[in-house]
């Protein structure tokens, strides 16, 4: 059921990483989108929260156009491979959520993210 859908939802976010004042996808993300797709053909009822997140570096408003052009990035993909572009959802939190510590390089790599959530 939809219950295991965030399990699989986070290793595909995992996935999706970014260079430092970048929203482009790598390509080796994109196999986790097209995967995404599968998934969200299977529960035709659900929403996709789509949230982007940068590291502490740069201004307040660069980031949080940053956060919102990463999110924008994944929803383009997952409407050209086919999702409905009204079952998505955008967010972005700029650097207000970090997963890690902003003060190494490792730390802010994995501050620039894209989470994704089902939204029932």
């Amino acid at each position: 059921g939809c219950e295991d859908l965030q399990p699989k939802l986070n290793v595909i976010a995992a996935a999706l990483k970014f260079e430092i004042g970048q929203a482009n996808l790598a390509a080796k993300s994109l196999q986790g989108l097209d995967s995404l797709v599968q998934i969200m053909t299977q529960y035709p009822q659900t929403k996709l929260l789509i949230t982007g997140h940068t590291d502490n570096t740069g201004a307040r408003k660069i980031n949080d156009r940053l956060s919102i052009a990463r999110a924008k990035k994944v929803q383009t993909y997952l409407v050209k491979k086919g999702l409905a572009i009204n079952r998505t959802l955008l967010a972005g939190l700029a650097e207000k959520q970090p997963i890690a510590d902003n003060t190494t390089k490792k730390g802010r790599a994995q501050n620039r993210r894209v989470e994704l959530a089902i939204q029932y």
